[in-house]
């Protein structure tokens, strides 16, 4: 009686000790891999915690039948396009699947993460808010299909509390309910400014507004891009005051413009390709006046997209975004604003290609789709402007 009792006892004892060890198994399992929790560091370290792995989600039932989906942002910079929806959901396309899919492919809209509130690109790097408020950084995109298959590739929290995000060409911008600027860079988090509204920064310059509508500058000047009057060598690392009454900037290629209150549209830097000026010098040191009534501006390397206050959208400067020759000419620069296309309400323009969206609230995209960036049809040239579908078949 007394041995079996104890063999009985040995089996119970065995059986908890295994389911023990199986749950602990899994709980370090998904620790790895989980999110960060209240006790982990906001702050990129090299053994910090990855987020989850992630994968392209099934594409939401609600998109099945076609372009159902409303547009909350969307952007696009190099190789990286993106829009989240009014569902929070962030959607990618383009050359970040070209490991997985052939450009026809590639070209389809997946969604790749849910409570999203915005985010921002870089070159291969992306910046996401999330509805909690909480910051994601996702370094070197080189593929979404097998990126988080390595350590380093894994998107990774950086913040928490976070009102707005912005992205130069790889590193993240966070600015905080209140306006603190506070720049991401080499896993270390560094404030720059207070009061700020918004930011943009272009390949060596940025442009900062403040919540009171004053323009600052801040970054390298070598050809007067910072509109201070004259162009020097030297890297301006604190915040420069420019002027008042800004209510939209954009920083491309040695090229700062923005626009002020009453929707004048002001330009300086490089002149090679008449960005700023139709006047043939090589740079303009100071903000000059490029155009009246302007809504919204979106500037690419060496050429600048500017949207009317009657929904026109304009460009000058290199044709960056390759807009048909039927509509600009031969020339490849242009001298002065040319129209380009008509019932637009929003745009951005990116390496090789333009994305806008027009006044039925539908995103379309143009120029090169050699990658799939376009987010529509196969391999080319596009240069009629051409509907994106999210979740079409």
């Amino acid at each position: 009686m007394n041995k079996r009792f104890i063999a009985s006892l040995l089996c119970v004892v065995c059986t908890i000790i295994i389911c023990v060890a199986l749950m602990s198994g899994c709980s370090s399992s998904k620790r790895q891999s989980g999110s960060l929790d209240s006790n982990d560091s906001i702050t990129r370290t090299e053994d910090s915690t990855a987020m989850p792995e992630i994968a392209v989600l099934e594409t939401p039932m609600n998109m099945k039948d076609g372009n159902t989906v409303i547009v909350r942002s969307y952007g696009a910079r190099n190789r990286l396009p993106f829009m989240v929806d009014e569902e929070n959901r962030l959607w990618l396309w383009g050359s970040i699947f070209r490991e997985e899919f052939d450009t026809t492919e590639s070209s389809k809209p997946r969604v790749i993460m849910e409570d999203v509130a915005d985010a921002r690109v870089g070159y291969e790097s992306i910046v996401i808010l999330k509805t909690d408020g909480s910051v994601l950084y996702w370094d070197e995109m080189n593929d979404v299909n097998t990126m988080h298959e390595k350590r380093e590739f894994a998107p990774e929290k950086i913040y928490e509390g976070a009102a707005k995000v912005r992205m130069d060409t790889s590193i993240p911008y966070i600015i905080t309910p209140d306006g603190m600027l506070i720049e991401y860079y080499n896993h270390k988090l560094t404030e720059i400014m207070e009061n700020v509204e918004d930011i943009s920064r272009g390949t060596s310059s940025t442009l900062i507004i403040t919540k009171d509508g004053e323009l600052y500058v801040m970054g390298g000047n070598d050809y007067g891009q910072l509109g201070l009057g004259s162009k020097d060598y030297d890297m301006h690392r604190e915040p420069v005051y420019v002027t008042s009454g800004v209510k939209r900037v954009a920083a491309g290629g040695s090229t700062s413009y923005f626009v002020n209150d009453d929707g004048t549209l002001y330009g300086c830097g490089i002149n090679y390709q008449f960005q700023i000026s139709e006047s043939e010098c090589e740079y303009v040191p100071e903000f000059v006046e490029i155009m009246d009534k302007v809504r919204d501006i979106s500037a690419s390397t060496h050429g600048l997209l500017i949207l009317s206050e009657d929904n026109c959208l304009y460009m000058r400067g290199i044709n960056d975004t390759c807009v048909d020759e039927s509509i600009i000419g031969s020339d490849w620069a242009q001298a002065q604003n040319t129209k380009i296309a008509d019932g637009v309400i929003s745009v951005c323009a990116a390496s090789g290609y333009g994305i806008m969206m027009k006044e039925d609230g539908k995103l379309y995209s143009w120029g090169q789709n050699y990658r799939g960036d376009l987010g529509c049809g196969s391999e080319g040239y596009y240069a009629a402007p051409t509907e994106i579908k999210f979740g079409a078949k």
